[in-house]
């Protein structure tokens, strides 16, 4: 096994830890940048929702910007089909600023770089993140670059599901946490009254939103009886026609 693959599961085994996906893809930037031949710049970005913000930059004259790419912007400057981003396929081109995305005051700091060799990772059946390698000498990037790119979009793909997997096994087990705090706290109630007063804070302990209500049963109708960050006033009749099923 030669040095830059050596170099590589040592920087897989580093990412496995990482506490978020930004500061995995942070670290990943810079791991890639001493591991890719002819790497000297480059920048980071994660999908989010249809699009996708820069989380890192390194070696460019400008700040990391706050607006969003589109997945269009990305394929553009990628040089190639979905179909390939979504087997971590690398695609070496030269530059060409005007296909970037990036504003026209930040356009302009690409204008020393030669070369870009962007790698993308996906998960899911989606393209997660990017990696944009830059390099401002004349000559491209080295041979051995782009087999070593696409192991590496290939296996942060890996890394990324395994942060997702722990996310969600910890977002399980808090919720089973505040569970068990809530069923003991109901454990305790002898008067119903008391217990009405307090549903609505309970309600919020377990799913985690930001507002809760409960509703009374008064005859044909439900009454609005205690709240959390609730707007109308207690004791308002909801009849069963206005868009409330119960039973």
């Amino acid at each position: 096994m030669n040095v830059s693959y050596q170099g590589m599961l040592a920087l897989l085994r580093e990412l496995v830890g990482s506490p978020d996906l930004q500061s995995l893809l942070t670290a990943a930037l810079e791991g890639a940048l001493r591991l890719v031949p002819g790497a000297q710049a480059g920048s980071a970005l994660v999908r989010v929702g249809r699009g996708y913000r820069f989380v890192a930059m390194r070696g460019h004259g400008i700040g990391t910007p706050d607006y969003e790419l589109s997945l269009e912007d990305e394929l553009r400057w990628y040089g190639g089909l979905l179909q390939e981003a979504q087997t971590a396929l690398p695609k070496l081109n030269r530059i060409r600023p005007e296909l970037s995305g990036l504003v026209s005051a930040d356009r302009t700091t690409l204008e020393p770089i030669t070369w870009v060799l962007t790698i993308p990772i996906p998960l899911g059946g989606q393209i997660e993140a990017w990696l944009c390698l830059d390099r401002v000498e004349a000559e491209a990037f080295p041979e051995e670059a782009l087999p070593l790119a696409h192991e590496l979009g290939r296996s942060l793909g890996v890394v990324l599901q395994t942060l997702v997997e722990r996310r969600k096994t910890q977002s399980r087990l808090e919720r089973e946490e505040r569970l068990a705090r809530v069923l003991g706290v109901l454990s305790t109630f002898r008067e119903a009254e008391l217990l009405w007063h307090s549903l609505p804070h309970l309600i919020l302990e377990i799913v985690g939103e930001q507002r809760a209500v409960a509703l009374q049963r008064v005859g044909d109708e439900l009454k609005t009886f205690s709240a959390v960050n609730w707007k109308e006033p207690m004791g308002r009749l909801i009849p069963r026609s206005n868009g409330v099923f119960w039973m």
